[in-house]
């Protein structure tokens, strides 16, 4: 949380505050426990070819890497990888 009040302009696309605020509920009650933290998000069929979707998958790589040892798990996918 210190790294997103320290760099507020980090995230663009990806709302990392409010991701850590749920990671937080899960955190406490689950605590030990195999939780996973599931961010779904919806793409257009040709989100190649828009940069805002480029940049916001790579926000979420970001986000994904810094977050990779903590609890509960973070995972991502598009809902149409989901379906």
């Amino acid at each position: 949380m210190r790294r997103l009040i320290n760099e507020p302009t980090r995230y663009v696309w990806l709302d990392a505050a409010q991701l850590i605020k749920h990671a937080f509920g899960l955190a406490r009650p689950f605590e030990g426990g195999n939780v996973f933290l599931l961010y779904l998000f919806w793409e257009p069929t040709n989100a190649s070819s828009f940069a805002i979707f480029q940049e916001h998958r790579q926000e979420v790589l970001d986000f994904s890497d810094r977050v990779s040892e903590g609890f509960p798990k973070f995972r991502a996918m598009s809902y149409r990888v989901l379906w």
